[in-house]
């Protein structure tokens, strides 16, 4: 298992000029063919291998190789996603390289061509959940929204571009609270809280083979591991997680679909986040 993460300097990695850099970081990988494809790539001069075995700690993993990243912008992405056309690492630079702009993610889609990711909508189970998943990837979706650049609180670091000096601004990704699980999307609310605007760029689109390399979260480990992170997602951001100034009160927090709210008390009711930051 390896996960790969990129500094970027200047417009991206495919047909682009070469001001950019590769950090792959190799968490005890053990397939024969995995082991032989990285040891080719560790022979190009753009490419950096860190070797890291070890537990698991996304987002560990991640801040170590952020740090020794040379780039203004860090593109953060996960070794089971697949880019299905050209430009799409330049469309995402182009936004975050915009002053008012935090972290911005992709479109990102199942095998099957139906949606996985569309920005992460807050509340949704109680925590978080991605908006408009399993929508066929041409609709239009909710007001438009899975075919526009829009702000949303949060999005996946599956992949997700942020400015490096964003990113060492709010301390990187929390790991001693959130090693596995909701570790972007209390990323992207210290960046919310420090004023900078999280976006959905549709027109980044890959493919996201979830859990294809670690496998579904489904042992009584990686079930205890969530349940304290929900914890901790809870005890931090609270307020804010049933109020997104994104996502209207109307709307479910159990489908992420966007359809209506079906319970008896009133919309209204919800209370509105506090947006002062909090303590980390």
């Amino acid at each position: 298992m390896w996960w790969c993460r990129t500094g970027v300097s200047g417009w991206g990695l495919i047909g682009c000029p070469p001001q950019h850099e590769i950090l792959l970081i190799d968490n005890g990988s053990s397939d024969p063919a995995c082991l032989a494809y990285l040891s080719e790539l560790e022979t190009r001069p753009e490419v950096r291998l860190l070797r890291r075995p070890g537990p698991f700690n996304y987002a560990a993993l991640n801040n170590e190789a952020a740090a020794q990243a040379r780039g203004e912008v860090l593109a953060f992405l996960n070794n089971d996603v697949e880019a299905l056309q050209p430009g799409w690492l330049r469309t995402l630079v182009a936004e975050a390289l915009r002053p008012e702009i935090g972290a911005v993610g992709a479109r990102l889609l199942f095998d099957d061509g139906t949606v996985q990711h569309a920005g992460v909508l807050l509340g949704i189970g109680g925590i978080a959940g991605h908006a408009h998943k399993y929508f066929d990837a041409k609709a239009n979706g909710y007001q438009l929204r899975l075919q526009l650049t829009h702000q949303l609180s949060a999005v996946t670091a599956a992949v997700l571009v942020v400015r490096k000096v964003l990113f060492e601004e709010v301390g990187g990704f929390d790991a001693d609270h959130f090693v596995v699980n909701y570790n972007d999307v209390d990323l992207c609310l210290r960046l919310m809280a420090r004023g900078y605007r999280n976006l959905y760029c549709p027109d980044a689109l890959l493919i996201h083979h979830e859990s294809r390399s670690r496998g579904a979260p489904s042992s009584p480990e990686a079930i205890n591991q969530w349940r304290l992170e929900s914890s901790a997602m809870q005890r931090r951001w609270g307020p804010w997680l049933i109020a997104d100034p994104h996502y209207s009160p109307h709307l479910s927090l159990l489908e992420e679909n966007f359809s209506l709210a079906l319970r008896p008390s009133a919309p209204a009711s919800r209370p509105r986040a506090n947006l002062e930051p909090l303590e980390r």
